[in-house]
């Protein structure tokens, strides 16, 4: 009880104290504590005694977010977010409670088993498509430098690549370095060096041209008359390409020495140069030639044959030669150079000899046959075979040259023609006929002879030195570009000769690389002589064989 008493007089005596001590204070009060026995929080519902009273400083320009913030991170980071519009921020927070979270993780470490994967760089390719380099400065313009100091509102140029910049600059480089071809004919080492070395340069500066009209010597063969119906063909009514005719009837490519009507005027020495259509027309285009060729000399005595080996590039057309982007000679794609000349060969066979009536009645027959036929009974292509002789100079040229069919007039008068045809082989690369040929005519045929600028010279010569009245263009494409044996006849138009479109024939610089050829052959000692073309420069070289 002592005890007791003692420390119940000590409370009264501190209590005592205690509220003197506040008495003598501006605080006129304190907050009286409830206890609560049965739990935890306050008992009943307090005085308004914390009303005005703030729980921690705040800015009344603030929003509240939350009832209570009881770390300092958050209420940073809510002030970054919220930032007060004008003045200086609030200063920062200081919490109420001095709570340090404990991570209960803390030491633990889960190994990931899981392959991690690279990341991958992106390239954005469309990044500067936009871009003007005309408005860019010099100094960007030059090797692709950029400034060190750029103004304001002034686009930086385009970052190139190493292997974009050299594709882009070097492309037609690249391209014909990959595209080299194989010499026409292989060069023995018993020809020894070449005779003769003649760019194709030095052919440009030759002017000639025949002043005396040519003479037919002999008119040979047959020729059919044209279907007027396939002259009304266009995309939308096209008609499949038959294939029979390049195996029904027999198409002969005869050189000038086995020919026997040239033998026989030999014989009688009615000229000194003896060839064919086909050799007279290279000669003129040789400018224009990129695949390789070689034409054979034989020098006798007065006279000078030339030849063509048998199955050489004479014999076949070629597609796109004079393209910038030609059929790559690699692979085994049915779209190389010669699978090409081949089916364009084949096109060219089958469509020639469809378009034509097959009416006997309205044949025309020359009064000597085909020479060429041994049998009977052997199907031959419409064709006539006109040998006519030109006056160069001091020299004489016999030339056997081609019509492939008849077409006649108002009047009735027999028309000439030569009749060829242009093939589509992958509608990518020629816009897709079957879009554009009804009604950008112009623009497709402008378009092939681009492409085949040789090709379209030595078919337009070969109409002048035939004298045909008139020149049938027909345009055939495949019907899948994967399938290159099925054909569709998209479209047949026939035109003047020397009317043609978009073909400005020089005769003075055609027949004067002739002329000029025909003299340096003239020359040569009596023997058999090579004239190749260099696979992959326009050089032409000279060599002698033995017999």
């Amino acid at each position: 009880y002592e005890i007791s008493a003692c420390l119940v007089g000590s409370e009264m005596c501190i209590r005592d104290r205690y509220q003197r001590r506040v008495r003598g204070r501006r605080m006129s009060f304190l907050p009286t504590f409830v206890d609560n026995p049965l739990g935890w929080g306050p008992v009943g519902e307090p005085d308004n005694v914390f009303k005005d009273i703030p729980y921690t400083p705040f800015s009344k320009q603030d929003k509240l977010g939350k009832v209570a913030d009881w770390t300092a991170t958050s209420r940073q980071n809510y002030q970054n977010n919220f930032p007060p519009k004008g003045g200086r921020a609030p200063p920062p927070v200081t919490p109420v409670l001095n709570v340090h979270e404990v991570d209960e993780d803390e030491g633990f470490n889960l190994v990931d088993s899981r392959p991690t994967s690279s990341q991958k760089t992106k390239y954005y390719k469309q990044q500067y498509t936009n871009y003007n380099a005309r408005t860019a400065p010099a100094s960007w313009q030059n090797k692709g430098a950029q400034p060190k100091s750029r103004t304001k509102g002034q686009r930086a140029p385009p970052k190139q690549r190493g292997w974009k910049k050299q594709w882009q600059n070097n492309w037609r480089t690249d391209q014909n370095a990959k595209r080299k071809y194989e010499p026409s004919i292989e060069v023995k080492e018993e020809w020894g060096p070449p005779v003769a070395e003649i760019p194709f340069d030095e052919l440009l500066n030759h002017r000639f041209e025949p002043t005396v009209p040519p003479v037919d010597v002999v008119w040979a063969g047959s020729l059919e008359s044209l279907n007027q119906t396939y002259t009304k063909i266009n995309c939308k009514t096209p008609k499949v390409l038959e294939r029979n005719w390049s195996t029904e009837r027999t198409f002969f490519k005869v050189t000038t020495s086995d020919d026997p009507i040239i033998k026989a005027c030999a014989q009688s020495d009615m000229a000194q140069v003896y060839a064919t259509d086909a050799i007279i027309t290279h000669m003129m285009a040789i400018p224009k030639s990129v695949y390789p060729w070689d034409i054979i000399i034989r020098k006798k005595g007065n006279q000078l044959w030339l030849d063509k080996r048998d199955i050489s590039s004479f014999d076949y057309l070629t597609v796109d030669e004079n393209s910038n982007e030609p059929p790559h000679p690699d692979g085994e794609s049915i779209n190389t150079p010669t699978a090409l000349s081949q089916e364009a060969t084949f096109i060219n066979q089958n469509f020639t000899q469809q378009i034509l009536l097959k009416d006997p009645q309205k044949s025309f027959r020359l009064k000597k046959t085909n020479p060429f036929v041994t049998n009977k009974n052997e199907k031959v292509p419409s064709v006539a075979y006109r040998y006519r002789k030109w006056k160069l100079g001091n020299l004489d040229l016999l030339c056997r040259s081609e019509v492939d069919g008849v077409l006649k007039d108002a009047s009735g008068k027999p028309l000439f023609m030569v009749i060829k045809a242009l093939n589509e082989y992958d509608p990518k690369v020629t816009g897709d006929w079957r879009v554009q040929l009804d009604s950008h005519r112009a623009s497709v045929l402008a378009y092939e002879m681009k492409n085949n600028s040789c090709k379209f010279v030595k078919w337009i010569t070969q109409a002048i030195l035939a004298d045909a009245d008139v020149f049938t263009l027909g345009y055939v494409s495949r019907q899948k570009p994967k399938d290159n044996v099925s054909h569709m006849i998209l479209g047949v138009h026939s035109y003047k000769t020397k009317e043609f479109p978009g073909m400005q024939i020089h005769p003075s610089l055609l027949w004067g690389s002739v002329k000029f050829l025909i003299d340096q052959f003239y020359k040569l000692s009596d023997g058999k002589y090579v004239l190749m073309k260099d696979p992959d420069k326009p050089l032409m070289r000279l060599y002698k064989t033995p017999e």
